[in-house]
């Protein structure tokens, strides 16, 4: 065998070992389907076969008289050798930082993903959802799921779930930001977006405590009290859920503010009755009876 038949067996075994080292490493990611591991290997097993053939013609073709350089000089096998493996290796190493290129894009979208599915699970609580906003915001990802979050809306703009989210998500963004206009303008959006989906189903609790709480945080305590009336009729004619005490203690310390108290105590009173597991419920009426 000479040399030029060396290095084109060398490129091969390189190509081989290369493609086997990397989907070692994709099967120890306890994140990566083996199945796409076993598809990626595959695919580059063909690819190793035609590389196979491609330089099986090659070295049909090319001859150290066929690369001779200017002058007189010329290339003999073992140049042509070590030119063949330089090419080789400079083409694996590409086609190694597109296959890794292309996982990364791969896994960004799938966590994106994961993370769009688990805001639009119904059985998110609160403290759940809050944690979930927390990672994204310290995965640098608020940007990327408000974007994706958009798209959704837009594409479906009679799904009130689906401004409820966008509106949730951009009162998110609103503690990114750090303060003055920019942190108004999420805000405005944010309850734009929310009272959008409240138009296409006025009984989204999500969206109308989300709405009244912006309104109370904001000094509009007007609007806040008119939503938060609302969702205590509507919850009047609900199975109870823990989560609906919230807008009995928010409403209940609106009217505290106001020199209200007596309409406090009774919204609190409404509140223990309905939810008399609660224990802020029950700290709040104990402290003002």
């Amino acid at each position: 065998m000479n040399q030029i038949s060396t290095a084109i067996l060398f490129a091969v075994v390189l190509l081989a070992a290369a493609v086997g080292f990397y989907a070692s490493q994709r099967l120890r990611d306890d994140s990566t389907d083996e199945v796409a591991v076993i598809d990626y290997a595959a695919q580059n097993a063909a690819s190793i076969e035609q590389l196979s053939l491609r330089l099986a013609v090659l070295e049909q073709q090319l001859t150290p008289e066929s690369l001779q350089g200017h002058g007189d000089a010329r290339i003999d096998d073992a140049a042509l050798a070590a030119r063949i493996q330089a090419l080789v290796a400079e083409q694996l190493t590409q086609q190694i930082d597109a296959a890794k290129s292309a996982d990364e894009k791969a896994n960004g979208n799938l966590d994106l993903a994961m993370l769009i599915a688990d805001l639009y699970d119904p059985r998110l609580s609160a403290t759940e959802r809050a944690e979930l906003w927390q990672e994204i915001r310290d995965g640098k990802q608020v940007d990327a799921v408000l974007t994706e979050l958009e798209q959704r809306a837009a594409s479906a703009p009679n799904d009130a779930r689906a401004r409820t989210e966008l509106g949730l998500g951009y009162f998110q963004k609103m503690q990114t930001t750090s303060g003055g206009p920019e942190t108004g303008r999420w805000g405005a959006r944010g309850a734009k977006t929310l009272s959008e989906a409240l138009q296409l189903d006025d009984r989204d609790w999500e969206a109308r405590f989300a709405l009244a709480q912006h309104y109370f945080y904001a000094e509009m305590r007007g609007d806040a009290i008119h939503h938060l009336k609302i969702l205590v009729q509507q919850q009047s004619q609900r199975v109870p859920e823990d989560r609906h005490a919230n807008a009995y203690l928010l409403l209940g310390n609106i009217y505290m503010d106001r020199g209200k108290e007596a309409e406090a105590k009774q919204i609190w009173r409404d509140a223990a009755a309905l939810f008399p597991q609660n224990h802020t419920v029950q700290q709040r009426l104990e402290k003002f009876e």
